[in-house]
Protein backbone atom coordinates (compact mmCIF):
# COMPACT_ATOMS: atom_id res chain seq x y z
CA UNK A 1 0.00 0.00 0.00
CA UNK A 2 1.02 3.42 -0.81
CA UNK A 3 0.65 6.64 1.69
CA UNK A 4 1.00 9.77 0.16
CA UNK A 5 2.16 12.49 2.99
CA UNK A 6 1.39 16.29 2.34
CA UNK A 7 3.64 18.90 3.83
CA UNK A 8 2.32 22.88 4.57
CA UNK A 9 2.51 24.74 1.67
CA UNK A 10 2.82 21.56 -0.80
CA UNK A 11 -0.03 20.77 -3.00
CA UNK A 12 -1.15 17.03 -2.97
CA UNK A 13 -0.45 15.35 -5.89
CA UNK A 14 -2.61 12.46 -5.96
CA UNK A 15 -0.69 9.13 -6.55
CA UNK A 16 -2.13 6.76 -9.49
CA UNK A 17 -4.91 4.72 -9.15
CA UNK A 18 -6.61 7.43 -6.91
CA UNK A 19 -10.06 9.34 -7.77
CA UNK A 20 -11.05 12.58 -7.08
CA UNK A 21 -14.09 13.05 -4.88
CA UNK A 22 -17.33 13.85 -6.83
CA UNK A 23 -17.11 17.07 -4.59
CA UNK A 24 -14.41 18.93 -6.15
CA UNK A 25 -15.16 18.37 -9.86
CA UNK A 26 -16.49 21.27 -11.70
CA UNK A 27 -20.15 21.20 -11.80
CA UNK A 28 -22.35 21.83 -14.98
CA UNK A 29 -25.52 23.63 -14.86
CA UNK A 30 -28.54 21.55 -14.99
CA UNK A 31 -30.88 22.72 -17.90
CA UNK A 32 -34.32 22.68 -17.23
CA UNK A 33 -36.51 20.37 -19.41
CA UNK A 34 -38.28 21.65 -22.78
CA UNK A 35 -41.71 22.74 -22.35
CA UNK A 36 -44.07 20.66 -24.68
CA UNK A 37 -45.39 22.77 -27.90
CA UNK A 38 -49.54 22.97 -27.30
CA UNK A 39 -51.72 22.57 -30.03
CA UNK A 40 -52.36 26.47 -30.32
CA UNK A 41 -48.44 26.72 -31.85
CA UNK A 42 -49.04 23.37 -33.60
CA UNK A 43 -47.80 24.40 -37.39
CA UNK A 44 -50.74 24.32 -40.22
CA UNK A 45 -49.83 21.45 -42.48
CA UNK A 46 -48.36 22.21 -46.07
CA UNK A 47 -51.67 20.72 -48.13
CA UNK A 48 -54.03 22.74 -45.91
CA UNK A 49 -52.16 26.25 -46.39
CA UNK A 50 -54.14 27.32 -49.43
CA UNK A 51 -57.44 26.81 -48.06
CA UNK A 52 -56.70 29.08 -44.80
CA UNK A 53 -55.10 31.63 -47.23
CA UNK A 54 -58.46 31.73 -49.36
CA UNK A 55 -60.46 32.28 -45.98
CA UNK A 56 -58.22 35.27 -45.20
CA UNK A 57 -58.60 36.81 -48.53
CA UNK A 58 -62.33 36.35 -48.37
CA UNK A 59 -62.79 37.79 -45.10
CA UNK A 60 -60.54 40.80 -46.57
CA UNK A 61 -62.86 41.29 -49.17
CA UNK A 62 -66.06 41.23 -47.41
CA UNK A 63 -64.88 43.82 -45.54
CA UNK A 64 -64.07 46.14 -48.31
CA UNK A 65 -67.01 45.94 -49.77
CA UNK A 66 -69.01 46.38 -46.18
CA UNK A 67 -66.90 49.62 -45.60
CA UNK A 68 -68.93 52.29 -48.35
CA UNK A 69 -72.23 50.97 -47.41
CA UNK A 70 -71.13 51.88 -43.63
CA UNK A 71 -69.56 55.05 -44.21
CA UNK A 72 -73.01 55.83 -46.62
CA UNK A 73 -75.14 54.77 -43.64
CA UNK A 74 -73.34 57.09 -41.90
CA UNK A 75 -73.73 59.60 -44.14
CA UNK A 76 -77.07 59.32 -44.45
CA UNK A 77 -77.49 59.52 -40.43
CA UNK A 78 -75.39 62.71 -40.65
CA UNK A 79 -77.90 64.13 -43.55
CA UNK A 80 -80.52 63.28 -41.72
CA UNK A 81 -79.25 65.16 -38.43
CA UNK A 82 -78.85 68.25 -40.63
CA UNK A 83 -82.10 67.88 -42.01
CA UNK A 84 -83.80 67.74 -38.87
CA UNK A 85 -81.95 70.84 -37.58
CA UNK A 86 -82.62 73.05 -40.64
CA UNK A 87 -86.67 72.66 -40.09
CA UNK A 88 -86.14 74.55 -37.09
CA UNK A 89 -85.37 77.72 -39.01
CA UNK A 90 -87.37 80.27 -36.41
CA UNK A 91 -90.61 80.86 -35.35
CA UNK A 92 -92.74 83.46 -36.68
CA UNK A 93 -91.95 87.12 -35.51
CA UNK A 94 -95.16 88.28 -36.03
CA UNK A 95 -98.73 87.03 -35.42
CA UNK A 96 -102.02 88.62 -35.33
CA UNK A 97 -105.12 87.28 -35.41
CA UNK A 98 -107.03 90.05 -37.16
CA UNK A 99 -105.98 92.12 -40.11
CA UNK A 100 -107.30 95.20 -41.77
CA UNK A 101 -106.02 96.39 -44.92
CA UNK A 102 -106.41 99.98 -47.03
CA UNK A 103 -105.48 98.94 -50.34
CA UNK A 104 -104.54 101.32 -54.00
CA UNK A 105 -104.26 99.77 -56.89
CA UNK A 106 -105.07 99.80 -60.78
CA UNK A 107 -106.98 97.71 -63.12
CA UNK A 108 -104.55 98.07 -66.46
CA UNK A 109 -106.41 95.90 -69.01
CA UNK A 110 -108.80 97.47 -70.86
CA UNK A 111 -106.93 99.32 -74.00
CA UNK A 112 -109.90 101.91 -73.51
CA UNK A 113 -110.29 103.01 -70.08
CA UNK A 114 -108.17 102.16 -67.54
CA UNK A 115 -108.79 102.07 -63.76
CA UNK A 116 -107.73 103.53 -60.59
CA UNK A 117 -108.52 101.60 -57.27
CA UNK A 118 -109.14 102.42 -53.74
CA UNK A 119 -110.49 99.66 -50.96
CA UNK A 120 -109.88 97.77 -48.41
CA UNK A 121 -109.95 93.92 -46.50
CA UNK A 122 -110.84 92.20 -43.16
CA UNK A 123 -108.66 88.74 -42.76
CA UNK A 124 -109.27 86.44 -40.25
CA UNK A 125 -105.73 84.36 -39.69
CA UNK A 126 -106.94 81.13 -38.34
CA UNK A 127 -103.24 79.59 -38.27
CA UNK A 128 -99.43 80.48 -39.18
CA UNK A 129 -100.73 78.86 -42.78
CA UNK A 130 -104.13 79.51 -43.28
CA UNK A 131 -106.27 82.88 -42.98
CA UNK A 132 -109.66 83.51 -44.44
CA UNK A 133 -110.29 86.80 -46.57
CA UNK A 134 -113.67 87.49 -45.39
CA UNK A 135 -114.42 90.52 -47.17
CA UNK A 136 -112.82 92.16 -49.77
CA UNK A 137 -113.49 95.37 -51.79
CA UNK A 138 -112.52 97.75 -54.11
CA UNK A 139 -114.24 100.73 -56.20
CA UNK A 140 -112.77 101.84 -59.14
CA UNK A 141 -112.13 105.54 -60.88
CA UNK A 142 -111.94 105.05 -64.42
CA UNK A 143 -110.59 107.38 -66.86
CA UNK A 144 -109.96 107.36 -70.75
CA UNK A 145 -107.20 106.50 -72.38
CA UNK A 146 -105.28 107.92 -75.96
CA UNK A 147 -106.78 105.49 -77.75
CA UNK A 148 -109.84 106.56 -77.55
CA UNK A 149 -109.34 110.17 -78.44
CA UNK A 150 -107.01 108.76 -81.78
CA UNK A 151 -110.29 106.94 -82.63
CA UNK A 152 -112.36 110.33 -82.57
CA UNK A 153 -110.01 111.85 -84.61
CA UNK A 154 -110.62 109.45 -87.00
CA UNK A 155 -114.34 109.68 -86.66
CA UNK A 156 -114.50 105.86 -85.62
CA UNK A 157 -117.10 105.47 -82.64
CA UNK A 158 -115.32 102.96 -80.44
CA UNK A 159 -117.95 99.86 -79.44
CA UNK A 160 -118.81 100.34 -76.06
CA UNK A 161 -117.97 98.24 -73.26
CA UNK A 162 -118.85 98.20 -69.87
CA UNK A 163 -116.31 98.70 -67.54
CA UNK A 164 -116.26 97.51 -63.74
CA UNK A 165 -116.74 100.02 -61.05
CA UNK A 166 -117.00 98.20 -58.06
CA UNK A 167 -115.79 94.17 -56.61
CA UNK A 168 -116.91 92.78 -53.55
CA UNK A 169 -115.73 88.91 -52.82
CA UNK A 170 -114.48 86.51 -50.01
CA UNK A 171 -111.14 84.93 -50.25
CA UNK A 172 -109.40 81.91 -48.83
CA UNK A 173 -105.49 82.55 -48.21
CA UNK A 174 -102.49 80.44 -47.87
CA UNK A 175 -99.07 81.43 -46.38
CA UNK A 176 -96.72 78.62 -47.00
CA UNK A 177 -93.30 81.01 -47.31
CA UNK A 178 -92.09 82.55 -44.17
CA UNK A 179 -89.08 85.10 -44.82
CA UNK A 180 -86.21 86.92 -43.10
CA UNK A 181 -83.59 88.64 -44.49
CA UNK A 182 -81.17 91.79 -44.01
CA UNK A 183 -81.65 95.06 -45.65
CA UNK A 184 -77.77 96.36 -46.06
CA UNK A 185 -76.61 94.80 -43.48
CA UNK A 186 -77.95 96.85 -40.86
CA UNK A 187 -81.98 95.67 -40.15
CA UNK A 188 -83.75 92.71 -40.45
CA UNK A 189 -87.01 92.11 -42.37
CA UNK A 190 -89.75 89.63 -41.98
CA UNK A 191 -92.29 88.84 -44.72
CA UNK A 192 -94.60 86.12 -46.40
CA UNK A 193 -95.59 84.64 -49.11
CA UNK A 194 -99.48 83.14 -49.98
CA UNK A 195 -101.74 82.69 -52.27
CA UNK A 196 -105.05 83.25 -52.51
CA UNK A 197 -108.48 82.36 -54.00
CA UNK A 198 -111.82 83.15 -53.94
CA UNK A 199 -114.99 84.61 -55.63
CA UNK A 200 -117.76 87.31 -55.48
CA UNK A 201 -119.84 89.96 -57.32
CA UNK A 202 -119.07 92.55 -59.35
CA UNK A 203 -120.61 96.05 -60.45
CA UNK A 204 -120.42 97.51 -64.03
CA UNK A 205 -121.08 100.68 -65.60
CA UNK A 206 -124.19 99.77 -67.28
CA UNK A 207 -125.81 98.77 -64.24
CA UNK A 208 -125.33 95.09 -64.40
CA UNK A 209 -123.90 92.46 -61.49
CA UNK A 210 -122.01 89.76 -62.55
CA UNK A 211 -120.38 87.21 -60.58
CA UNK A 212 -116.81 86.65 -60.48
CA UNK A 213 -113.79 84.00 -59.55
CA UNK A 214 -110.77 85.23 -58.95
CA UNK A 215 -106.93 84.16 -57.80
CA UNK A 216 -103.90 85.57 -57.00
CA UNK A 217 -100.91 86.04 -54.75
CA UNK A 218 -99.49 88.23 -52.46
CA UNK A 219 -96.13 89.65 -50.57
CA UNK A 220 -96.10 90.87 -47.23
CA UNK A 221 -93.37 92.81 -45.53
CA UNK A 222 -93.89 93.38 -41.61
CA UNK A 223 -93.02 97.44 -40.88
CA UNK A 224 -93.38 96.92 -37.08
CA UNK A 225 -95.18 94.16 -34.55
CA UNK A 226 -98.45 95.01 -36.12
CA UNK A 227 -97.93 97.03 -39.26
CA UNK A 228 -96.94 95.72 -42.85
CA UNK A 229 -97.18 96.50 -46.55
CA UNK A 230 -98.71 94.15 -48.63
CA UNK A 231 -98.52 93.46 -52.72
CA UNK A 232 -101.50 92.00 -54.07
CA UNK A 233 -102.21 90.57 -57.72
CA UNK A 234 -104.94 89.05 -58.60
CA UNK A 235 -106.91 87.96 -61.71
CA UNK A 236 -109.96 88.51 -61.89
CA UNK A 237 -112.48 86.87 -64.36
CA UNK A 238 -116.40 88.10 -64.65
CA UNK A 239 -118.94 86.45 -66.27
CA UNK A 240 -120.96 88.23 -68.37
CA UNK A 241 -124.25 86.89 -69.16
CA UNK A 242 -125.71 90.24 -70.41
CA UNK A 243 -125.56 88.48 -74.40
CA UNK A 244 -127.23 85.10 -75.34
CA UNK A 245 -123.73 83.59 -74.78
CA UNK A 246 -121.42 82.85 -71.67
CA UNK A 247 -118.38 85.37 -71.94
CA UNK A 248 -115.98 85.97 -69.75
CA UNK A 249 -114.67 89.91 -68.81
CA UNK A 250 -110.40 89.24 -67.34
CA UNK A 251 -109.22 92.02 -64.86
CA UNK A 252 -105.69 92.00 -63.28
CA UNK A 253 -105.88 93.84 -60.49
CA UNK A 254 -102.42 95.50 -58.87
CA UNK A 255 -102.58 96.87 -55.69
CA UNK A 256 -99.88 97.98 -52.76
CA UNK A 257 -102.18 98.39 -49.05
CA UNK A 258 -101.13 98.87 -45.58
CA UNK A 259 -102.48 96.44 -43.04
CA UNK A 260 -102.36 96.56 -39.30
CA UNK A 261 -102.91 93.23 -37.28
CA UNK A 262 -104.36 92.99 -33.83
CA UNK A 263 -105.75 90.40 -31.53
Amino acid sequence: MRVSVACEGVARIPEPGFMTPPSTLPQRPIRPPRPERSSVHTRIPTSARPFVLHLVAAAVLAGALGSPSRVAAQDDVELAEVAYASRAVQNRHYRGTYEVTLFGGILPLDAFRKGLTTGGAFTWHITDQWAWEAVHYLHSFDFATDLEDDLDALEIEPTPFAVVQDVISSNVVWKPIYLKGAVANRRIVFGEIGVLAGGGLGFFSDDSRRPMVNYGGLLRFYLAEWLSLRVDVRHMMFFDDTSNELDLQHELWTAVGLAAEFG
